[in-house]
């Protein structure tokens, strides 16, 4: 759904309409990635046996990874509207200075900077790690976190752009109280079906 909102961006100045754009995605992503990341919470060990008895033990760095897509999704709907909110394109005369001043360079700058920080504290989690491959995973996995100090920047440029998304608390508060309720559900369930599942898949 992410994806449409770039020439969405594109067809409107209004930033009333780029606001209802990102408050329309966010709610219908919530309804669509909470009680997925709930469930891959869940049956994360299960998930990973699939792929062997190998994998298993890297289902806490599974559990991580879930939460950071999870708010990484923010990204995917901020991004398109920061983009297709810049109009330095439209113009006839633009230098370099105009460009550089512009919300696409800082975007791009913005990608590269969290790309270098985020392989710098890679490399020094994989450095501190005691050579456990699932205890380097998990690091490796926490490094991701460092791309929200990035997101929060992008929320600043789209408040410097007039648009002031009202995020539907009611929507994610009601979404998480069932996937909760669901995750409960599928946690008891665990101790008979889901276990001699896990059973099976590792002794294949």
């Amino acid at each position: 759904m992410s994806l449409s909102l770039y020439p969405r961006s594109l067809r409107t100045l209004k930033n009333e309409e780029w606001q209802r754009d990102i408050e329309e995605s966010l709610r219908f992503m919530s309804f669509i990635a909470i009680p997925i990341s709930f469930g891959n919470i869940a049956l994360m060990d299960l998930i990973l046996a699939i792929f062997g008895r190998a994998y298993v033990g890297a289902y806490l760095a599974g559990i991580v990874m879930t939460i950071v897509f999870l708010i990484g999704l923010l990204n995917s709907v901020i991004d398109p509207v920061i983009r297709g909110g810049e109009t330095i394109d439209l113009k006839d005369e633009t230098s370099l200075r105009d460009y550089l001043k512009s919300r696409l360079f800082k975007l791009i700058t913005v990608y590269h900077l969290s790309a270098i920080v985020y392989t710098i504290c890679v490399a020094i989690f994989l450095m501190l790690s005691t050579g456990d491959i699932y205890e380097a995973t998990l690091y490796w996995s926490l490094a991701s976190f460092i791309g929200i100090p990035f997101m929060v920047y992008k929320i600043r440029t789209l408040r410097d752009m007039n648009v002031r998304p009202r995020p539907p608390l009611r929507n994610i508060l009601n979404y998480t109280v069932s996937s909760l309720l669901m995750f409960l559900l599928i946690y008891a369930l665990r101790f008979t079906f889901f276990d001699n599942l896990a059973k099976i898949l590792l002794n294949c």
